[in-house]
């Protein structure tokens, strides 16, 4: 395959991943019955100025039950959008679904990275466009899209910045590293050989 069909075959495959996950968010309605979890009672905290906190099992206060990162946004979006707003969980889904589809080009990548061939690439970025469980993420209010994305892109910045030494994949792996260790600590573990 040339690398022009590649790159045309990842685009259709994107924008297929990003129609699969915003068609699945319109038809399901998912805004209506957003599944936020935690996120959505510590935004909500944030926003009425209680800071970062929680509250159940007969306890109320600040608390490391979720990452920083998604309540953060979510209370970004209640500000802007108001408290519960539809238009807030429309934005995160929406977010997730650019996710899905950055998470395409991201496959092939890593796949690659890792020493498959480009039709091995190419295979699974398109599982990954349409594999259910990636599609049906893009409609709750979590950050598993976002965790994904950002998991796939340090893996293939840190064997970049091993492989060739330079400073701008080192320094690419640190920033895209510390938000998805933000996001979701467990990434550490899953990217650092020897960290567990």
């Amino acid at each position: 395959m040339t690398r022009r069909t590649v790159v045309t075959i990842l685009t259709v495959l994107s924008v297929l991943a990003f129609a699969a996950r915003l068609g699945t968010i319109v038809y399901l309605k998912a805004w209506t019955h957003p599944s936020a979890m935690e996120h959505r009672s510590i935004a909500l905290q944030i926003v009425h100025g209680n800071g970062f906190s929680f509250g159940d099992w007969g306890y109320f206060g600040p608390t490391s039950v979720q990452s920083p990162t998604f309540p953060f946004l979510l209370a970004g979006l209640f500000k802007v959008f108001g408290d519960d707003s539809p238009r807030a969980y429309q934005t995160v889904m929406l977010l997730n679904a650019l996710a899905g589809a950055g998470t395409v080009w991201l496959t092939y990548l890593l796949t690659r990275t890792l020493g498959g061939t480009v039709l091995t690439g190419v295979l699974a970025a398109a599982a990954v466009a349409i594999w259910p469980d990636q599609v049906y993420a893009a409609r709750s209010v979590q950050a598993i899209a976002l965790i994904t994305c950002t998991l796939l892109a340090t893996i293939i910045l840190f064997y970049r910045a091993v492989r060739s030494g330079g400073f701008a994949p080192w320094l690419g792996f640190s920033i895209v590293g510390i938000i998805g260790t933000i996001t979701e600590p467990v990434s550490a573990f899953e990217v650092l050989p020897g960290a567990r």
